[in-house]
């Protein structure tokens, strides 16, 4: 790797997710050289596997606006290489970069400082991408991961945006597993779509859901 000459920038950003993705997009219309790691093949961060598959149609907008900004003549992506595995932090500062930024987290959850969290081991407890990529693919023939069981009463800690996916998540099964208890059958994609009350009320005028 090259190092930067006087009065030229060389911008290191490690991760080329949504965040990443920006920062390059901005430096490099600023005529910055960037220079992209991530340790994924693909610059797609959680949007890959951490939106709820209801989300199909605002993951391919984000898959896009990500190519589109990592595509400038400016900016260079190295896939493959992880911070901490492949190099150390301070041997890419030895590279030479005007600046390093770190745009990564967000696929990794922030573990939670509750005492015995961490000896949880039936599945009672959940961080929120191990519960998305169960959700996206408990369905699938081949899945073989953690398996989640949602029921009354979960709590949810956090109020971002990733929290209400997954508090949807909890009403949709819970909605789903109550209404095929009483002989109706629907599945959650469905049921978001239709909007729970909307499906509901539906169901109350055809006759299925006695009042």
């Amino acid at each position: 790797m090259h190092k930067k000459n006087e009065g030229h920038h060389i911008v290191a950003i490690v991760g080329g997710a949504t965040s990443g993705a920006e920062v390059a997009y901005q430096l490099s219309n600023m005529d910055v050289e960037v220079a992209v790691f991530d340790r994924h093949l693909l610059p797609y961060g959680k949007i890959d596997d951490g939106l709820p598959r209801w989300h199909k149609k605002l993951q391919e907008k984000e898959f896009k606006a990500i190519d589109s900004k990592l595509a400038h003549e400016k900016v260079s992506y190295i896939p493959g290489v992880q911070l901490g595995k492949d190099y150390q932090l301070h041997e890419i500062v030895d590279w030479g970069f005007s600046l390093i930024v770190l745009a990564i987290g967000a696929a990794v959850d922030r573990p939670l400082s509750i005492p015995g969290v961490d000896e949880v081991k039936d599945y009672s407890f959940a961080y929120q991408n191990d519960f998305i990529y169960w959700f996206n693919h408990y369905e699938d023939a081949n899945y073989s991961g953690k398996l989640f069981k949602v029921k009354d009463a979960a709590v949810v800690i956090g109020g971002g945006l990733a929290s209400l996916d997954v508090t949807k998540i909890c009403q949709l099964e819970n909605t789903v597993s109550r209404l095929q208890s009483m002989g109706i059958e629907t599945d959650v994609i469905h049921l978001e779509h239709k909007g729970i009350a909307a499906f509901c009320k539906s169901m109350i005028y055809l006759g299925t859901i006695l009042t």
